[in-house]
């Protein structure tokens, strides 16, 4: 008997006119690789696969007699589009930034429909893919390559004409919870678009339940949200901006697209974008779980009887449970080899929720200027054991010392850092105005991604706390 085929590998599946939506393509005649991850190329065959790669994503919008797909997707998090407004399906790769695709709402913004993906969005995706990999306790999807596309967009600055080049972002195509919810806010231009979105959803539960197994689609699901809340966890204790909606996270629960991924310099209720803050991930996850419940419950009802409330205590069981290893794991305790008991685990839940209740009086933003500041940053768990642990960590600090502490632990020394994103994005801007043949672009991503993390693990036990951006007035 053959071996199942992964659920990830599924790119020619969603190739079809219900999953998908047709996209007239041309080859770009001065293509050129900019970057490859030859870590995330089969091994051995990193020269060769990259101008296979090359060859087989060199394409834009355009009439010049090739194809693609451009994958429907729903969920929160893609404003009016029906999925995928700048990517298509080619081969076994999704390519970014290949320009506007039919999914794009009627009522997008310039900056949201130009289709384009640009030299600092990829180096830094690039980034942040390669970090979150050997960080998040499930991984991410790999930014592939870089693509230099020849092509320079124009924007129109306060009536100045700013030229940025554009290139292709490309990553291997994963099946998302996303690809299973309706896009309820899809403006379309005509009605008939609205009823494929419809049809779609049903569509891919029976066409995957088909090629994968109906049980085997069913329980890859519930590993996604499970997963999923895992990673939201991670990400909170350790101070990481991931923004996850479900069109951003595999199904096998590894995070994708990073426009949104920020390090933090302190725990705060940060807004990632206007209106959105970073405390909202889990809750988009049991949004998104509701939404996939009711269309799973109609495809078949006997299959998924009881599937969102099954999901939703297994997700909350899975996130508190990483919630609390990663706090031990930070406070430089053991938490033994048997699992924490639920009284003690509730303890360390307890004390940590009011250091978050403390600590989220500040709210603070990723872009500077943007919301007020009302409070002080709250010094974090790297000062658990020091003098300048805050009055809101003493719970925390009680019941964590009936844990054995480590001999190899300094304290709370682990926490990640790479800069807030931006900060990398002025990086990586000076770095692109001032170095025209970008040949040393893999060691300014291999510096962000792994050297700065090594560097701030090592300084981060003292100093003082920053303090936020402040708006006058």
């Amino acid at each position: 008997m053959p071996p199942k085929r992964s659920l990830v590998a599924h790119a020619a599946a969603i190739a079809n006119d219900h999953s998908s939506a047709h996209v007239a393509l041309k080859r770009l005649p001065r293509s050129r690789m900019l970057w490859t991850d030859v870590d995330a190329l089969p091994a051995g065959r990193g020269s060769a696969e990259a101008r296979k790669v090359l060859d087989a994503c060199s394409f834009v919008v355009g009439e010049g007699g090739n194809s693609g797909w451009a994958d429907r997707y729903g969920g929160g998090g893609i404003g009016s589009n029906g999925g995928s407004g700048r990517s298509v399906v080619l081969g076994e790769y999704s390519v970014k930034g290949v320009g506007p695709t039919p999914l794009i709402g009627t009522d997008a913004p310039l900056s949201h429909s130009s289709g384009g993906a640009f030299l600092e969005e990829a180096i830094r995706e690039a980034i942040q893919s390669r970090f979150l990999r050997g960080l998040l306790p499930h991984g991410a999807v790999p930014v592939v390559a870089i693509i230099d596309t020849g092509i320079d967009h124009v924007w129109d600055v306060n009536g100045r004409e700013v030229p940025e080049r554009r290139v292709l972002i490309v990553r291997p195509f994963t099946l998302r919870p996303a690809h299973f919810q309706r896009a309820y806010q899809y403006r379309p231009a005509g009605y008939a678009e609205k009823r494929a979105d419809i049809d779609r959803v049903l569509h891919n539960f029976t066409l995957f339940s088909e090629r994968y197994g109906a049980t085997d689609l069913r329980d890859q699901l519930i590993k996604c949200y499970v997963r999923w809340a895992e990673q939201i966890a991670f990400a909170l204790v350790h101070d990481i901006a991931l923004g996850t909606s479900p069109s951003n996270v595999s199904l096998a629960g590894e995070i994708l697209d990073f426009g949104a991924v920020s390090t933090l310099p302190y725990t705060a209720n940060y807004f990632i974008s206007p209106g959105v803050c970073i405390g909202q991930d889990f809750a988009k996850l049991l949004r998104s779980l509701e939404d996939v419940s009711l269309s799973a419950e109609a495809f078949d009802g006997a299959l998924y009887r009881n599937f969102h409330d099954l999901v939703e205590r297994k997700a909350i069981a899975g996130y508190e449970n990483r919630l609390v290893a990663e706090i031990v794991a930070r406070a430089g305790v053991d938490g033994g080899r048997d699992p924490i008991d639920d009284a003690r685990k509730n303890e360390v839940l307890d004390g940590y929720v009011r250091y978050l209740d403390q600590a989220n009086r500040l709210r603070a933003d990723l872009l500077p200027g943007q919301y007020c500041v009302d409070a002080e940053p709250v010094a974090g768990l790297d000062t658990l054991w020091t003098s300048r642990r805050p009055a809101c960590l003493d719970r925390l600090a009680s019941t964590l010392k009936g844990f054995p502490r480590r001999h190899d632990a300094a304290g709370a020394t682990t926490r990640s850092w790479i800069g807030t994103r931006e900060a990398i994005r002025e990086e990586i801007m000076q770095y692109v105005a001032n170095s025209a043949s970008l040949s040393d672009l893999d060691a300014v991503i291999a510096s962000f991604a792994t050297d700065r993390l090594a560097e701030r693990s090592a300084c981060n036990g003292g100093g003082a706390v920053p303090r936020p951006h402040q708006k006058e007035g």
